[in-house]
């Protein structure tokens, strides 16, 4: 038999209560008012829009690609003193130099200096 006549049982129905007068543990309290907070951020319009590209590169030290140009990273070989030169040039400079140095060798392009 039960005894549990007459007797109220525990009930965590929502609607039927306060909401959110049922105890909670602290950490869903925190999960809850995170998820409210992200809702709302979204309803306002979102995460606000990062500064403009040229702001940033300007931020970092260093300047927008131009038309047709690509940063790209090479392997190369060569004496210590090389690298302690190329460390000291900017990476135009750098590609310039490169640029120099393969039309003495005859291997960049005579045409413009474009594509092979």
């Amino acid at each position: 038999m039960c005894d549990c006549e007459g007797k109220r049982l525990i009930d965590f129905a929502p609607w039927r209560q306060g909401f959110m007068s049922t105890p909670i543990p602290t950490f869903a309290k925190a999960v809850f008012r995170d998820v409210m907070r992200a809702a709302l951020r979204w309803y306002n319009g979102g995460v606000p829009k990062p500064p403009p590209l040229e702001l940033r590169l300007r931020a970092l030290g260093v300047e927008a690609l131009g038309e047709g140009e690509r940063s790209e990273k090479v392997r190369i070989r060569g004496p210590e003193a090389l690298f302690r030169v190329l460390e000291d040039l900017s990476p135009r400079e750098r590609g310039l130099a490169l640029i120099k140095g393969l039309e003495v060798l005859g291997r960049w392009p005579k045409e413009g200096g474009g594509d092979a």
